[in-house]
């Protein structure tokens, strides 16, 4: 959709919190999971302090999870679960209902 420059539209959004668990970049069937994220907790130099940071997933090693798990559909540049979780963050937010968001500027 484009709109013209001065115009208005209303759309829905729609955020989906539940994707930063998704085990996969790309299949429609991953599946949640949460046990390595809560892990890199310990993984930070302050040690488990209730907090995981984007630092502390980036110290985890996809290569280092159990096997099956963290698909990256082939995206070379994702290696760490920072990498992981900030490439999930494009999955989050829909356009009218389950639409996925492409925004840009013409």
């Amino acid at each position: 959709m484009t709109v013209p420059k001065g115009g208005t539209e209303t759309v829905q959004l729609t955020i989906h919190g539940d994707h930063l668990f998704f085990d996969d970049l790309q299949s429609p069937d991953a599946k949640m999971r949460f046990d390595a994220i809560a892990a890199a907790d310990s993984a930070g130099v302050v040690g488990p302090d209730g907090e995981v940071t984007l630092d502390e997933l980036g110290t985890v090693d996809l290569t280092t999870l159990p096997s099956g798990q963290y698909g990256t559909g082939g995206a070379g540049s994702v290696l760490t679960l920072r990498d992981f979780v900030t490439a999930l963050v494009r999955t989050v937010g829909h356009y009218r209902g389950e639409g996925e968001c492409s925004p840009r500027v013409r």
